[in-house]
């Protein structure tokens, strides 16, 4: 246990609190704070490595709090992207293409600054293309859109092309977009990529709109739906089975047969690393019991240095 102060210290008045990041001064201070800053802070000059949490005494009340915990990289950075750009255009209407990242306040805060959410959390769309304008501003989120919502943009006049567009408004984590190129190349490779997520979420669907442009996909969205796969693999499953539990969540012309020869996993980077893990292994096992051992890297890709590392971060930390 790290024992960080048997009192909280209080940050001297008219001082910022920085977040974790000091590049993204566009950060609202309330997501953040002293107490937040302190401990990072302290964490940082003892023991920044270990994972054992921090003992927080306030008074009586003593609080566990984990080595690793707040926002990542890639959601200060989005959050940092989006109220610079409503710092710079007062004057412009802006727009987020749905949640910038799922959290409430964040988001409240947002649509508090009149900031209008083309689509809500379930993919349901709330300003039609036609009410945008090439003078607006629109955000694309943490994790990323679709190719085609992209194209949709681009009818409404957006140049999501131009390098001037991704810099600004294409907050998309740099880690999703690791992931995308991963899948391109993997796919290119003649790898089916096997995407662990959930089906639904953005970044799952930016993803498979990406990959399916080099490759075939399926989705699972864990252990259980892995089991099945790998079932199918070893001959333990029929076709029928196999397109009851995942007829939609594959792309088009999509062959169990053929497409599960050679695979690739990667993940939605908010899942369970450990279990994205899990997935990939019971798919390489079941390549295994079908083609052998010897050739395995020929049927199954090593994608572990996809997994996003403030994720794993956080949750060894918990």
């Amino acid at each position: 246990m790290v024992r960080f102060s048997d009192t909280v210290r209080d940050e001297p008045a008219g001082i910022e609190c920085a977040m974790a990041f000091s590049q993204f001064d566009r950060v609202p201070n309330h997501y953040g704070g002293p107490i937040i800053e302190n401990i990072k802070e302290f964490r940082e000059a003892n023991g920044k490595r270990s994972l054992v949490p921090t003992q927080l005494r306030i008074g009586d009340l003593e609080v566990l709090v984990p080595r690793h915990f707040g926002f990542c990289f890639g959601v200060e950075r989005a959050i940092h992207i989006a109220f610079t750009a409503l710092e710079e255009h007062p004057d412009k209407r802006v727009n987020v293409l749905s949640e910038i990242i799922h959290n409430p306040l964040v988001n409240d805060d947002l649509r508090q600054r009149q900031v209008r959410f083309i689509y809500d959390r379930e993919g349901r769309r709330q300003v039609a293309e036609s009410e945008i304008s090439d003078d607006d501003v629109v955000l694309i989120p943490a994790f990323g859109t679709t190719l085609e919502i992209e194209q949709s943009l681009s009818r409404s006049g957006i140049d999501v092309d131009s390098q001037d567009y991704r810099d600004r408004y294409d907050t998309t984590c740099p880690f999703v977009s690791k992931v995308w190129d991963r899948g391109e190349e993997l796919g290119k490779a003649g790898y089916t990529i096997v995407i662990h997520g959930k089906f639904s979420h953005e970044e799952t669907q930016a993803t498979q709109s990406r990959t399916r442009m080099h490759t075939k996909t399926l989705v699972v969205l864990g252990a259980e739906e892995a089991r099945r796969v790998g079932d199918y693999i070893e001959g333990k499953a029929s076709l029928e089975e196999f397109s009851q539990d995942f007829s939609g969540k594959w792309s088009a012309g999509f062959d169990p047969e053929k497409d599960l020869r050679r695979v690739a996993v990667v993940n939605q980077t908010t899942m369970l690393a450990e279990e994205t893990r899990e997935v990939a292994g019971i798919i390489r096992n079941a390549l295994i019991a079908r083609y052998g051992d010897a050739n395995i890297e020929h049927h199954f890709a090593d994608t572990s240095d996809t997994l996003c590392y403030a994720t794993n971060w956080n949750q060894n930390a918990t």
